[in-house]
């Protein structure tokens, strides 16, 4: 949950919601499986599951946003955590 996170301090409840949001968004659309197995690599190591990590690469990645900001960065976001991901693959091969 992202009221567990340390980043929690830069983000109002209204931007909580957005990061659940966003990291929902980024999750479906790489199939990000449930599961821990990813939050050494997206979180910070403290997140209890997978989405959580997302909620916090999201959170880390993005200053205080508005709804109409959030619409518009979604793609933005989605390239970004495509490039990283594939970072990421290339480490654990």
């Amino acid at each position: 949950m992202l009221s567990s996170l340390p980043v929690n301090t830069m983000v109002s409840n209204t931007n909580h919601r957005m990061i659940r949001r966003l990291a929902s968004a980024l999750c479906c659309a790489y199939n990000i499986p449930h599961g821990d197995r990813f939050v050494m690599l997206i979180g910070t190591g403290e997140e209890a599951d997978n989405h959580h990590a997302v909620e916090t690469w999201v959170a880390t990645t993005l200053s205080d946003l508005d709804e109409s900001t959030a619409k518009v960065i979604l793609p933005h976001l989605v390239e970004g955590f495509g490039q990283q991901l594939q970072q990421w693959e290339t480490f654990s091969w």
